[in-house]
């Protein structure tokens, strides 16, 4: 084995004995803290202070709680003469920005074990507004308005906007290990999106209006 990944190796394996034979770790303002047990969550908190574990049964986790801001933009062709059979291009680009924010961090799980947590946070609010702005363009069309776009970002917001969760919300996610009781956690109550903000509108590429 070369020098290099040997200590590399040593590196991995001092890190993982230290991480199960800690005691206590600190949740920070702005984290969660998850306890897992034999790699199954158990408890998680959000309140700033040091929570402890059983050494080598527990172990913890960490989840970025706080507000996140992604800019995206969506792009869509119409189909101007569908009697005929004949496709003419319209495009349509709107660009916006998401404020968005984790409030159940279980969803970095699911019935397999760890996941990729802000990278589905990130994936869900991309694909669910997305989805929203597809189902406004085909039913306006060519008549869709700069207006259209900001009333129905209102009613998406209204919609997937959730408060954060109080401390008595979280008690109710405590799950022994031999219990299991937890059943697949479902994205949409785990994600808030506080706010989308248009930040351009274009129903023709040479005639940009920008906001």
């Amino acid at each position: 084995m070369e020098p290099l990944e040997l200590g590399k190796f040593v590196v991995q394996l001092l890190t993982w004995f230290w991480d199960r034979c800690t005691l206590f770790t600190e949740c920070n303002q702005g984290q969660a803290v998850i306890k897992k047990r034999f790699g199954y969550p158990i408890q998680w908190r959000t309140k700033p202070r040091w929570y402890w574990k059983c050494p080598f049964i527990d172990m913890f986790d960490k989840v970025d709680m706080r507000k996140r801001y992604a800019q995206f933009n969506a792009h869509s062709f119409y189909d101007m003469n569908q009697e005929n059979g004949i496709i003419v291009p319209y495009n349509i680009l709107i660009d916006f920005q998401v404020e968005y924010q984790i409030i159940n961090p279980l969803v970095i799980y699911d019935a397999c074990g760890y996941m990729e947590g802000e990278d589905i946070a990130l994936s869900y609010v991309n694909n669910i507004v997305h989805s929203y702005l597809s189902q406004l363009i085909q039913e306006k069309g060519v008549g869709l308005s700069y207006q259209d776009v900001v009333s129905f970002i209102s009613s998406i917001v209204e919609e997937l906007h959730h408060d954060r969760y109080s401390y008595d919300d979280e008690l109710k996610y405590d799950d022994a290990f031999l219990d299991k009781k937890r059943s697949r956690i479902d994205l949409k109550s785990c994600i808030s999106i506080n706010d989308v903000v248009i930040t351009s509108f274009d129903k023709n590429i040479s005639l940009r209006t920008t906001v």
